[in-house]
């Protein structure tokens, strides 16, 4: 089964541009569903063995409904993979559905929060740190009022920032996309 999942992990790689993050979750993620299902030969699998193995995980590690299709999604993909690559030929995961998902509302910090946040920069205990304060006052900020994620704010550069238009530009995002940027407003720069 082994060379199923790295059959899948290339065409990730190569074609698909995947995130080596990405690549060691499916790879972990595959192996244990491998475990699991004691299988030798990969057309054996059908819907039912992969229903029960989701409901396994599920009550295992206590997953939400995010989670549960989080795994279902790495089903499909492989299982499409697999199938359109001529390797199975029944697609087992083609009925599976992903459960629905709970729509979360953001946290948003309150005034007080925000400035607590903000001025953790300034109560650095080390004093060897501390001349990154500037640094990580700059940072925390931009978490705090453009929710960028982590990977696209430290793939910013200084030409991706126009401070006197107030905004910046996300070049690499999380969908992959260099070609079409996005443009966050710097509202919080008075």
């Amino acid at each position: 089964m082994d060379k199923f999942i790295d059959y899948f992990l290339n065409y990730l790689q190569t074609e698909k541009d995947a995130a080596n993050t990405t690549i060691h979750k499916y790879r972990a993620y595959l192996e244990r569903l491998f475990e699991y299902l004691h299988v030798t030969d990969i057309n054996e699998i059908n819907q039912n063995h992969l229903r029960d193995y989701l409901n396994h995980i599920r009550q295992a590690n206590n997953y939400t409904s995010s989670s549960v299709a989080n795994k279902i999604n790495i089903l499909h993909h492989f299982f499409r993979f697999l199938h359109n690559s001529g390797f199975i030929k029944v697609n087992p995961a083609v009925l599976i559905k992903t459960p629905r998902k709970r729509v979360k509302i953001p946290k948003v910090f309150n005034d007080i929060e925000l400035e607590k946040f903000l001025a953790a920069t300034e109560h650095n205990v080390y004093t060897k740190f501390k001349k990154y304060g500037l640094r990580d006052k700059l940072i925390f900020t931009m978490f705090a009022y453009t929710g960028l994620r982590r990977t696209e704010l430290i793939n910013l550069n200084w030409n991706d920032i126009n401070l006197g238009s107030r905004y910046l530009i996300v070049k690499k995002s999380k969908n992959k996309n260099h070609y079409s940027s996005f443009i966050v407003l710097l509202d919080f720069m008075r």
